[in-house]
């Protein structure tokens, strides 16, 4: 629904109400162009929208009561609004200087009655005739303001207040000019700095996000957005800082200081989530940034992050203050609870305990508290509440996807919705004209940009910058890809990438920034005008994207750029950083066996940390590669012995529980891949992954190296019970975020199972249930691995012949003439080998000797597999986790 409804008559009326509509924010206001017999098209979803709108606009003339929908719409709104009394606003415009007498009777069409016109809202307001859509467009958006509907719901905390006063204070009447506001709670650092600053003689905020990946350039690209610079200057700015020409912090400072002239301050936003190292925190360029800011006249930055800034941090920092902007506590929260109820359109259906309900699923945060109301506001029960609070245990961050989950349900079916969050899920920070351009290519239809940012989808930025909140950013990208794996995302900004444009003041720095961005994910050239807009850390977030996604060719070419600036770069770029790109992309170079590759990214980590703190991080690192490179080669000895030699350097390393998870999880999968297994060696590091971070890769290997020795003995109870435990606990968290890790493993152990069956019985091999799980695993994510998992399982299926699947499906991977990635070639290949092992021999063999990607160990495999010397038994799960 939308909060305001335009209601014409004649043809001149709809002109000038289709040029206010357009002076509206995207999905503010609603208004229907029919076409044929007048009247004839009346909708219910109309008369839904004028029962639901918070103003409605009449534009005034000879046609509006000429016009029978017109005088229906009108009819409609006046029974809802003022049966209710609801607060609900009718605003009249004027079109013409002689419009008819607003205060003439008529004969209600819905109730006979004689009557006047515009009921008690007949001398409101008149607009008179020469006034243009802009300053409309100015009174709806006012009335609304004024109606409360778009403003956030503050609870005064004078405290917090206090505390922001307190870190600004540098004495002598003077501001510290660099603040550091912490706090992990939604939005609240955000609107605890605005309340405080509208004291401070009329400064202007101007909101910069980023995060710990990125580096002064990329901050320097969205503060030039508003630096009143010519666009043609910040062009050139930008085009100096990539030849270093410039330094991008001498810049940053030049242009925050111009900041004091023009009276605005600015709000660095550091809370978008990088994939990378948790613990990279604040990149050390920033206390070189900030370095000459003492104290002066008024703040010039609010630093805004969720890590707690500690005594050690701040020893870089000595002119800098800190506050710490907590979350809602219990009291504050029923409070904002109830101020928020006292505002929805039905007010009865906030029983107590409702309120309470809420109040716990928003956990402490006031953001997330006001998106599940306005979720709420025109819903006739709270039952999905329930059921969010039932499935998802109470706790906050749960509750969280749950609510995501009902959001993305809400917009299901709205195909420009759902795009619109997509694209600026995976750009993460989107001018509007990105997103307009992208949506108009698609030709969709519009997108409802207000109900996504009441709903809190999504938030704005200074002017036009957009971006998914920090709350949701975590989660929302799985949510999405489970609720539309199919709708082609890659093309979308491929094409809008590779468009040529004529730079012009119509598209600012973002948008180039923006268009390079989607320049990565294109085999395309990246068009001249955008090249300079192409970060380090915009070149490593897209590497590691794509080898997320399994895309190890396009991973591997994005991240070899980034490490050749990587090699140029100033020491500025924080170290975690460095560590983090030299190591996805020696994982990159070892995927597509390209041994050059994961010495140049070990050469890196021994030598440009020498004599650091980081070094030891470094050289476990350098050793992990080593053992990555050995694995793909099916050398897992070897392989063991660099892991373990990274694993001892790693136990007493603080801040690198992610990289040791990913050492103790190769260790594990290693000691699975021995012949024979170490099976209670890879369950010990599983389980130490696991303690180290309990994150949801590392409980997928535990569960996966428990099955693994299950199948050894399944007649073991105590193991059984102890893994479904687990499995329920992986089944949870994968159902929070969206991912398919928990059908994976119960598919693996359905394997189990079946094998231990027929080896019992002599029946034949049924993995029917096993296929099922593997394929619902496919439809959420749909990546190469889990296909091979499907093909692989239909293979081994002996109740019925599922083999000729296999081979049509699989067959037409291999033998397509599109460039497809070489993993996926290999993964067809391996599968029409198992399938065609009776089928086929002599075109087993043919693909076998083909395929030069597989490892002399899966030829091998795959040889004795055609010849039929493996034999179906249970130990054959471990033989296939090798292959």
């Amino acid at each position: 629904m939308h909060p305001v409804f335009l209601s014409m008559g004649g043809v001149r009326d709809t002109t000038l109400a289709v040029r206010v509509k357009a002076e509206l924010p995207d999905g503010l206001a609603y208004m229907y162009t029919r076409n044929g017999e007048e009247g004839a098209s009346f909708r219910r979803e109309i008369e839904a929208e004028v029962q639901n709108c918070r103003i409605f606009v009449v534009f005034w003339s000879d046609d509006y009561l000429a016009s029978e929908h017109a005088i229906m719409e009108l009819a409609v709104f006046k029974r809802s609004a003022e049966s209710l009394d609801s607060g609900r606003e009718l605003l009249v415009v004027q079109t013409s200087r002689k419009s008819p007498n607003i205060q003439r009777r008529w004969k209600n069409p819905i109730n006979g009655q004689d009557e006047f016109t515009l009921g008690r809202w007949r001398l409101d307001r008149a607009i008179s005739p020469d006034r243009d859509a802009t300053g409309i467009a100015e009174l709806i958006k006012r009335k609304l303001d004024s109606l409360g509907f778009s403003s956030t719901i503050v609870i005064p905390r004078p405290e917090i207040q206090k505390n922001i006063a307190a870190a600004l204070d540098a004495g002598d009447f003077y501001k510290r000019e660099f603040v550091f506001i912490s706090g992990s709670e939604g939005d609240g650092r955000r609107t605890a700095i605005k309340t405080y600053m509208e004291g401070s003689k009329h400064l202007l905020p101007k909101f910069i996000a980023f995060d710990s990946a990125e580096g002064p350039e990329d901050v320097l690209e969205r503060l030039l957005e508003y630096s009143g610079e010519p666009l043609s200057r910040q062009i050139e700015i930008i085009q100096q800082v990539h030849e270093n020409k410039l330094d991008p912090i001498k810049e940053l400072r030049r242009i925050v200081h111009r900041f004091r002239t023009t009276r605005n301050y600015v709000v660095l936003i550091m809370d978008r989530y990088s994939g990378v190292d948790p613990s990279v925190g604040i990149p050390r360029w920033v206390s070189k940034a900030i370095e000459p800011f003492t104290k002066g006249a008024a703040p010039l930055i609010f630093f805004v992050t969720s890590n707690p800034v500690t005594d050690e941090l701040l020893r870089y920092y000595p002119n800098a203050g800190r506050a710490r902007v907590p979350g809602l506590d219990e009291l504050q929260m029923q409070e904002l609870v109830f101020n928020l109820s006292n505002v929805d359109p039905n007010p009865s259906k906030w029983t107590a305990d409702n309120q309470n309900l809420v109040a716990k699923i928003s956990g402490s945060s006031p953001s997330l508290c006001q998106s599940i109301m306005r979720l709420t506001a025109n819903e006739p029960n709270l039952e999905h509440l329930d059921r969010i609070a039932r499935t998802e245990e109470e706790r906050f961050s749960a509750s969280l996807t749950g609510l995501l989950g009902y959001i993305i349900e809400k917009f299901k079916d709205s195909v420009p919705d759902i795009v619109a969050m997509q694209v600026v899920e995976k750009l993460g920070i989107v001018e509007k004209s990105t997103l307009d351009e992208i949506m108009e290519m698609q030709n969709v239809g519009s997108y409802d940009l207000y109900g996504l940012l009441q709903y809190g989808v999504f938030e704005q930025l200074s002017d036009s910058l957009l971006r998914i909140p920090p709350l949701l950013q975590r989660r929302l990208g799985f949510v999405l890809w489970a609720a539309n794996p199919e709708k082609g995302l890659d093309k979308i900004l491929q094409d809008f990438g590779a468009r040529q444009l004529t730079i012009d003041d119509g598209h600012g720095i973002v948008y180039l920034s923006n268009k390079a961005a989607a320049s990565l994910r294109s085999a395309n050239p990246i068009p001249p005008q955008v090249e300079p807009f192409i970060t380090l850390s915009m070149l490593f977030k897209a590497g590691v994207e794509r080898y997320a996604e399994e895309g190890y060719d396009m991973a591997h070419s994005i991240l070899r750029r980034a490490m050749d600036r990587l090699q140029q770069s100033p020491a500025y770029i924080d170290e975690n950083i460095c560590i983090e790109i030299a190591r996805y992309f020696g994982l990159a170079s070892a995927r597509v066996r390209n041994k050059v590759g994961v010495e140049k990214a070990r050469e890196l980590l021994k030598n440009r940390f020498l004599g650091s703190k980081k070094e030891k991080q470094a050289f476990a690192m350098a050793a992990f590669l080593s053992g990555f490179m050995h694995r793909i080669q099916g050398e897992h000895r070897d392989a063991l012995e660099q892991f373990e030699e990274a694993n001892v350097i790693l136990r007493d390393i603080e801040y690198a529980a992610r990289q040791h998870g990913a050492v103790l999880t190769e260790i594990s999968r290693a000691n699975l891949r021995l012949t024979p297994p170490k099976l209670d060696a890879a369950v010990r590091a599983a389980k130490q992954a696991y303690e180290r971070q309990n994150a949801i890769h590392n409980l997928n290997s535990l569960v996966k190296a428990k099955i693994f020795r299950l199948s050894i003995a399944a007649d073991d109870i105590n193991a059984l019970e102890e893994i479904n435990a687990l499995l329920e606990s992986l089944k949870t968290i994968s159902e929070r975020s969206g991912r398919e890790f928990h059908l994976v493993r119960y598919a693996d152990l359905e394997l189990v199972l079946a094998l231990h069956r027929s080896d019992e019985t002599g029946v034949p091999l049924d993995l029917r249930r096993s296929i099922q799980l593997a394929e619902q695993a496919l439809v959420i994510r749909r990546s190469d691995q889990n296909q091979f998992g499907v093909w692989k399982l239909k293979s081994l299926h002996q109740a019925t012949d599922l083999s000729s699947d296999v081979t049509a499906e699989a067959g037409a991977v291999y033998s397509s003439q599109n460039i497809i990635p070489n993993f996926r070639k290999t993964s067809a290949a391996k599968a029409l080998i198992l399938s065609n092992a009776n089928m086929d021999y002599k075109r087993s063999l043919q693909i076998l000797a083909e395929c030069r990607e597989l490892s002399a160990w899966q030829k091998d495999f795959l040889r004795k597999w055609i010849a039929h010397e493996v034999p179906i038994k249970p130990s054959l799960v471990l033989s296939l986790e090798r292959l």
